[in-house]
């Protein structure tokens, strides 16, 4: 029986084995990226099940969050009471909040609810390094199944989060971060095509720092030039 011979198993094989290439046996892989909450089953290679007491954890993180919790509190909250992250020593907000167009973090995870992803990044070899990076790929390319035995969290309570979510990294959460200043991000430095912040507030004497190289200089707008006519 190979790895991918059952569709629990294909789910898995189809989403590592094509994402590290390297001597690592699919099994270790599948140790190394585990989500937190799961843990493979002794014996039967590619497969997983649920640890309980992370499962609880997760419970936790998801309902906290729902009702208005911030993932700062929740990680302040569980380092508090001495539990053990998914990796390294402390929990963070990243943790928990994670990145929107990767899908990491708990509560964007839907293997949580139920549904597993995979074909969400391809790896690309940097030409000058040689290193190998990740890119995020279409949302059309990504491809899904249906893991009903690996649920931890109900479909309602996944979809409330989401939709949280949605609103505070969304659109609003841009506009209301938006800077109130018309130019902001559009001037460029002349000698060096670096950005320009400002650093003055005096409309009759505008000081803007401009990036030059790995330092910054700084220059004076004469008042005849920027004084508003």
């Amino acid at each position: 029986m190979t790895l991918a011979s059952t569709p629990k198993r294909a789910v898995l094989y189809a989403r590592y084995s094509t994402d590290f290439q390297n001597d690592r046996s699919v099994e270790d892989q599948l140790e190394i990226c585990r989500a937190y909450g799961y843990r493979p089953i002794v014996g039967k290679p590619g497969e997983l099940e649920i640890v309980p007491d992370e499962a609880n954890v997760i419970g936790r993180i998801f309902s906290l969050y729902a009702v208005g919790t911030a993932p700062r509190s929740i990680a302040a909250m569980l380092n508090r009471e001495g539990i053990a992250p998914p990796r390294g020593t402390r929990w963070n907000a990243s943790t928990i909040n994670g990145n929107s167009q990767r899908g990491h973090g708990i509560l964007r995870n839907p293997l949580y609810s139920g549904r597993q992803i995979w074909n969400r990044v391809r790896m690309v070899k940097n030409p000058s390094t040689g290193k190998r990076l990740s890119r995020v790929n279409p949302e059309s390319e990504w491809q899904s199944v249906d893991v009903p035995h690996l649920r931890i969290v109900d479909q309602a309570l996944f979809a409330r989060v989401a939709q949280r979510l949605s609103t505070v990294g969304g659109p609003q959460a841009k506009q209301a971060s938006r800077s109130k200043r018309m130019l902001s991000g559009l001037l460029k430095c002349g000698c060096c095509g670096g950005g320009m912040t400002i650093i003055g507030a005096d409309v009759a004497a505008l000081v803007f720092s401009a990036a030059f190289t790995e330092n910054r200089v700084s220059a004076k707008m004469a008042r005849d030039t920027m004084s508003p006519r």
